[in-house]
């Protein structure tokens, strides 16, 4: 244990903005793995789904699973600044230094339990090293930042480097969450969701095509199908529909939200990448919505490829894995 830092010190960052494609490079490669399978489960299948993370018996993902997709998309070994902006069941919802508009900055949320200097200073150099566009200054508060808390440590960081400076007055005042923010995260669904789910497939496509995996769907003859569970051999014909929560207006009640049901026009094939099922086939021809504030449901012909990137949910007819 080191009391350098103090017990819970408040992390501040500001920074010149970036990109779309850098933000999405840095908020999927800074991500957590192993905190990713949160209380809402439905956005726990769609985050896997999304990132090819097998479901564990046990919860969260498979160390197989894990390993895989650290490696596929560069996922960096942060211990201390990784960032939370896909799911997170912290009070205060997703976090982190950088933000899916493209800005960079924090001030509501603390680091851990007596960091270490050199472990800080250790994910300032493989985040530098991994985004040499990011212009960036951060500070550590004492003790949470509580009231007129110093400031006991400072880094600069551009150039695709880092450097650890003298600490000088706060960059920016600590943001502390009001008890809207709270009701929102803990009384409304979808607290713990960071981003809608058709984006973070694009996302997370974009980048391992930019990373030269010809596995993707953006390069894709034809798109594929995924699920979260279920068991199968090479080759076992099933029925497994893929859902996602995507805005679509009720006709009955105006909502903006419902459950989509993806319906292949035939059974699919499954196969196995990296230690998980996947399907792969043609899209299908028709999808089945359900408002998840009245349950009216309505059928809608599908307009691929976006129709394919919700990720997975509940199931409306059969059970995961279920043969043909």
């Amino acid at each position: 244990m080191s009391d350098d830092l103090t017990k819970w010190p408040r992390l501040l960052v500001t920074g010149s903005s970036v990109t779309p494609q850098q933000t999405e490079e840095i908020l999927i490669r800074t991500a957590n793995l192993l905190l990713l399978d949160g209380n809402d489960k439905a956005w726990t299948q769609t985050v896997y789904g999304a990132l090819r993370l097998a479901p564990a018996p046990n919860g969260n993902a498979t160390t197989k699973s894990i390993r895989a997709t650290a490696e596929d998309l560069g996922v960096l070994p942060l211990r201390l600044l990784y960032t939370s902006r896909i799911a997170s069941t912290w009070i205060g919802g997703p976090h982190g230094w950088c933000n899916w508009d493209g800005t960079i900055g924090c001030a509501n949320y603390n680091i851990g339990e007596w960091p270490a200097r050199e472990t800080v200073l250790r994910d300032w150099e493989l985040i530098a090293d991994a985004f040499p566009y990011l212009d960036l200054t951060a500070q550590l508060l004492a003790d949470e930042g509580q009231d007129g808390a110093p400031v006991v440590a400072q880094w600069r960081v551009a150039d695709g480097r880092v450097a650890e400076e003298s600490p000088g007055p706060r960059i920016t005042e600590p943001v502390e969450l009001t008890e809207q923010d709270l009701l929102t995260r803990t009384l409304f669904r979808g607290g713990e969701r960071g981003v809608p789910a058709a984006m973070l497939y694009a996302a997370v496509d974009r980048l391992r095509a930019a990373r030269g995996d010809r596995r993707s769907r953006s390069t894709a003859p034809e798109a594929d199908i995924r699920q979260t569970s279920g068991e199968g051999t090479e080759g076992q014909a099933v029925w497994l529909p893929a859902f996602s929560a995507d805005d679509a207006v009720c006709a009955k009640c105006s909502h903006t939200e419902a459950l989509t049901t993806y319906r292949p026009a035939q059974p699919q094939r499954l196969s196995e990448f990296n230690g998980r099922a996947e399907l792969r086939g043609p899209l299908p021809e028709r999808l089945e919505r359900q408002c998840q504030r009245c349950d009216f449901t309505w059928d809608e012909a599908l307009h691929p490829p976006t129709a394919a990137q919700g990720g997975t949910s509940r199931p409306f007819d059969a059970p995961c894995g279920q043969p043909v």
